[in-house]
């Protein structure tokens, strides 16, 4: 992760730094480095616009990433879909994928309007 003024962001040393800083010296209740782990791609089960998959192809974007693949596939399937993943992970790729496929597809789609029902999830439905 780049910074403005070109040096690179060092994310083991800004926590060391945290757990002696002043005011959060002994907040830190817990501290784990991951090893890296290899990326997981999958495929799509619905085949994209021709212009969007050449598009994405010439920008390296395919394949997807697995949490990519199975979330736009869920939105083309007219399904609700929340992505909760760290930062630069992909997730407006995610949401525009859908959304350019279908307005390539139809260049006179909207948006379907947010029904609100009562659900199980929260009180304010």
């Amino acid at each position: 992760m780049g910074r403005e003024d070109g040096a690179s962001f060092d994310a083991g040393r800004f926590v060391d730094r945290l757990r002696r800083a002043g005011e959060h010296a002994g907040r830190l209740a817990h501290v784990e480095r991951l090893p890296p782990r290899p990326a997981e791609h999958a495929p799509l089960s619905h085949e994209l616009h021709p212009t969007l998959a050449a598009m994405l192809d010439g920008l390296g974007v395919l394949p997807l990433y697995r949490h990519q693949a199975a979330a736009v596939d869920a939105l083309l399937d007219g399904r609700d879909v929340a992505v909760v993943t760290p930062a630069a992970s992909g997730k407006s790729l995610c949401y525009q994928t859908p959304i350019v496929h279908t307005l390539l597809e139809d260049s006179s789609a909207r948006a379907r309007r947010w029904r609100k029902t009562n659900c199980a999830a929260c009180a304010a439905c």
